[in-house]
């Protein structure tokens, strides 16, 4: 049956068996560069995940972080057996493998991709109820229709997929058109998110004069990278599809997943790395909580300012002062001073503006938070 299918896929791929070759070669040493990229990247994140990740509390984001790189880490090393091995594979081994991949990088994006929303919701916070709720509507919708092309695509590989005895690789006899529609839905909402994230941190940074905070800088930041990198590797496959070649069409699969993964990991360290860069700078890490009854809690000088925006903390003068209220309050002034001159040198000239506090809460809410829809309080 193997036979049977390998000249079928030579017939349909339309290419000579130089050219089919010269793919599936290509194809391996992309598998190659993923698992390198993969491991090399584990390696030099691992710390910070036991310094920042570990800690945290368990909740939805904190599962589909583990969950996404341990699916591409274990379907991308069990591919890599067809790749790297002389051994003869079974038609069953491969059609389970690649079926399963098909699955597996399904739920990865999705996952991704649900943390890419937790981010922007949290940004948006709760001031666009009926806005957040479409985005939800539209995340849900784009992967339902994702899911449905990839149960068609997968039922039209089932009897196609075999284990190539000359090229001692897996592959498929056919080229179902419902592959290159794939893509498309995913594309689609990532370029909704990217645009909604970028109205809403030039809406902040305007306002700010400026960039605003470090954080705000590292939520661009990130953002245009991970957009970039997900929308060029997106296109490559969409292209290698449509290009018809059955040979070329594996040759961009692995190296997205593995990209996406890791874009996915390092928006999450980023952002907590920021944070903690944030609270030791300007001493705001904690969700400050609000209400009448924390007036004291606003009134803290930071860098030379109250938190609420007015210089220096005023207290009433009392015309009557004997030597140890002069004594204690000169100590009082000492103390204050010597405060803030070594909050000034630690923020290397930085200032805190309310924005630090907002940002402070967005990180909260999107890595601590298992419910997205919670309001984040907001101290602008």
């Amino acid at each position: 049956m193997s036979v049977a299918l390998e000249l079928e896929a030579v017939r349909n791929d339309g290419l000579s068996l130089v050219q089919i070759a010269q793919n599936l070669q290509l194809t391996r040493w992309m598998n190659a560069v993923a698992i390198s990229l993969l491991i090399y990247d584990t390696s030099l994140i691992f710390g910070d995940e036991v310094q920042l990740f570990w800690p945290k509390r368990w909740s939805v984001i904190k599962l589909f972080y583990y969950l996404n790189r341990a699916l591409c880490a274990v379907f991308t090393l069990i591919n890599a057996q067809q790749f790297i091995s002389s051994r003869t594979m079974s038609d069953r081994f491969c059609t389970y493998s690649l079926i399963g991949v098909g699955y597996a990088t399904f739920l990865s994006f999705a996952m991704c991709n649900w943390m890419l929303l937790a981010r922007t919701r949290a940004l948006l916070g709760h001031s666009r109820p009926t806005f957040n709720t479409l985005l939800v509507i539209y995340f849900f919708l784009s992967y339902a229709i994702t899911g449905v092309l990839v149960a068609i695509t997968s039922h039209e590989f089932r009897t196609k997929i075999f284990f190539s005895p000359t090229m001692h690789i897996c592959s498929s006899s056919i080229h179902p058109k419902t592959m290159g529609f794939i893509w498309v839905p995913p594309m689609l909402f990532e370029a909704t998110i990217f645009v909604v994230t970028t109205i809403k941190l030039y809406d902040k940074t305007r306002h700010s004069r400026g960039f605003g905070t470090y954080l705000f800088s590292i939520l661009f930041r990130d953002g245009v990278c991970y957009y970039v990198s997900i929308l060029l590797f997106r296109t490559w496959n969409l292209v290698a599809w449509n290009m018809r070649p059955i040979s070329f069409t594996f040759t961009g699969v692995f190296i997205l997943w593995v990209i996406m993964s890791i874009a996915c990991s390092r928006l999450q360290l980023n952002l907590l790395r920021a944070a903690n860069y944030q609270s030791e700078t300007c001493g705001t890490g904690g969700v400050i909580s609000g209400g009448a009854s924390n007036t004291r809690s606003r009134d803290v000088p930071i860098f030379g300012r109250r938190a609420s925006g007015s210089r220096w903390l005023q207290r009433p003068r009392n015309p009557r002062l004997t030597l140890d209220d002069a004594s204690e309050k000169k100590q009082s002034i000492l103390n204050t001073v010597f405060q803030q001159s070594v909050s000034a040198v630690r923020s290397l000239g930085k200032r805190t503006k309310p924005q630090d506090v907002e940002i402070t809460v967005l990180t909260e809410v999107v890595l601590q938070r298992d419910d997205l829809g919670v309001n984040a309080r907001r101290y602008s």
